[in-house]
């Protein structure tokens, strides 16, 4: 089966959405079809995309200029992209995150997936309708069952929940690569938080563990130099928090590997890098990549989050503002043997049912009627 991909994402970028769209494109190819993915341009050569996300490059990448307007840039990005794209010929699917350029190319007269991460703005909305409107929609795919739930009961838009999916992400199986060694205080677990430092991502409750743990070391990779200095600037310099910066993802299962105990902070309210609260619908990336890397975690008792994990069985579930209990949760991971069959179920859970592979036959779920069979 011929998939285009429309993605909002802009390729290169430090965004996750980015790496999702890399990923899944892969993943359509390991599962037998064709990708061509359409995004925004984020500089630089084509090829040097696939090795920046550590994918193969088997599938194409078409690249446009998206403007910085806010509100109306999709709007810009879809019309000027339309003719190029067209030109290409008729695929069998078209797959995408972007409802815009979807609605834009909707006379290609191919099946339409449509996936969401998040509840809508009040023009993302408009547009999304029309797209559950057009006789060529085939189904949505959300990425928990609690935004499955809010495009049901509460959005008022066309969609039934027997056109819906619900596939939380994933991730890829860990490649380790020659990375610098991290100074390591001896005797001093390894604490990492991978991602970005929004507010509600839980670098603050970082921090008031390191207080609270001087004999512990507590890694950050990720996060915008102002959302570093916001941190700094609060808690003053801890002599055993090191801040590493962006990581490129390729490498981001390396410095992984050099990690004891794995955090997810998120609080009750979550901002994204597009604004709006993402606490009552994320399916966090960070989470499938730590399962995937065998390593022990403590996560924000969130209910989204517990559609995926198990208190006891592949992480440990904490108040996500109470910082004691996550101390106590570490001072728990000191324990090796604990740590071991923690991240042994959580690495059994990923190969089971979180791999990028699994999500992407998931989400072409009975298409083959809507394709003559190809899929």
């Amino acid at each position: 089966m011929r998939i285009l991909y429309l993605s909002n994402s802009t390729i290169p970028s430090n965004a996750a959405n980015g790496i999702q769209v890399m990923q899944m494109c892969q993943a359509f190819m390991q599962i037998g079809h064709k990708v061509m993915l359409v995004c925004g341009d984020g500089g630089g050569k084509v090829d040097e995309c696939y090795p920046y996300y550590g994918v193969e490059s088997s599938f194409e990448v078409l690249r446009f200029s998206r403007p910085s307007i806010p509100v109306l840039k999709s709007l810009v990005y879809a019309a000027s992209s339309r003719r190029a794209i067209k030109q290409l010929g008729k695929p069998d699917l078209i797959y995408g995150r972007d409802p815009a350029l979807i609605l834009r190319l909707s006379d290609l007269r191919c099946p339409i997936v449509y996936e969401s991460h998040s509840a809508p703005s009040k023009l993302r909305g408009l547009i999304e309708s029309r797209v559950f409107r057009s006789n060529r929609f085939h189904h949505l795919v959300t990425i928990s069952n609690a935004l499955s739930d809010w495009y049901v009961d509460s959005s008022g838009m066309p969609i039934r929940r027997d056109q819906i999916v619900v596939a939380h992400d994933a991730a890829s199986p860990p490649i380790i690569e020659d990375v610098p060694d991290l100074k390591r205080r001896p005797g001093a677990l390894q604490i990492g938080y991978f991602g970005h430092l929004y507010v509600g991502k839980g670098g603050e409750v970082l921090c008031r563990m390191a207080d609270r743990m001087p004999m512990h070391d507590f890694h950050v990779f990720g996060g915008r130099p102002q959302d570093q200095q916001r941190i700094v600037d609060q808690f003053g310099p801890q002599s055993n928090v090191f801040f590493h910066g962006f990581v490129r993802p390729s490498k981001v299962a390396s410095y992984r590997e050099q990690m004891d105990v794995l955090l997810a902070p998120y609080q009750e309210s979550v901002s994204g890098g597009g604004g709006g609260d993402l606490a009552r619908w994320m399916s966090p990336l960070k989470l499938f990549e730590y399962l995937s890397s065998a390593k022990p975690m403590i996560v924000s008792r969130l209910p989204v989050l517990e559609e995926v994990l198990n208190h006891e069985e592949n992480c440990l579930f904490v108040d996500p503002s109470d910082v004691g209990q996550w101390v106590a949760a570490v001072h728990r991971l000191e324990d090796q043997s604990l740590r071991d069959r923690l991240g042994r179920d959580g690495l059994n859970s990923f190969q089971q049912r979180y791999t990028w592979k699994h999500r992407a036959s998931t989400v072409l779920d009975g298409l083959a009627d809507s394709t003559g069979g190809d899929c």
